[in-house]
């Protein structure tokens, strides 16, 4: 997950989304880590989901069935706006997660 939230920040970089409507390459790429994303919700245990109820898990894995189900729909103003304004919290969330000293070492995220 968290590679995958990073790699999109990366990705988007400082495109609008109507760059992104252009970039085509880069879109698909966007949606690729956006699906890799929500995947990741799905192996982290429900114990850790429940443990850590601020990580936006259910949204993650929303945005990856939109993304897949909506393939030729996805807008890229949506795309764009969870970037920039949900994804960046979504990372502080994940790191401040892996660095709880009570988290076993077994989950990957």
């Amino acid at each position: 997950m968290l590679t995958a939230a990073r790699r999109l920040i990366e990705l988007a970089g400082d495109s609008t989304p109507q760059e992104l409507d252009q970039q085509q390459d880069v879109k698909e790429v966007i949606m690729w880590n956006f699906m890799v994303l929500g995947e990741a919700t799905r192996i982290v245990p429900q114990a850790i989901r429940d443990a850590y109820p601020r990580i936006a898990w259910r949204e993650a894995a929303d945005m990856r069935n939109r993304v897949a189900h909506g393939y030729f729909s996805i807008d890229s103003e949506v795309l764009h706006h969870t970037i920039h304004n949900q994804l960046p919290a979504l990372i502080r969330d994940i790191e401040e997660m892996l660095a709880d000293p009570s988290l076993p070492d077994t989950v990957e995220v």
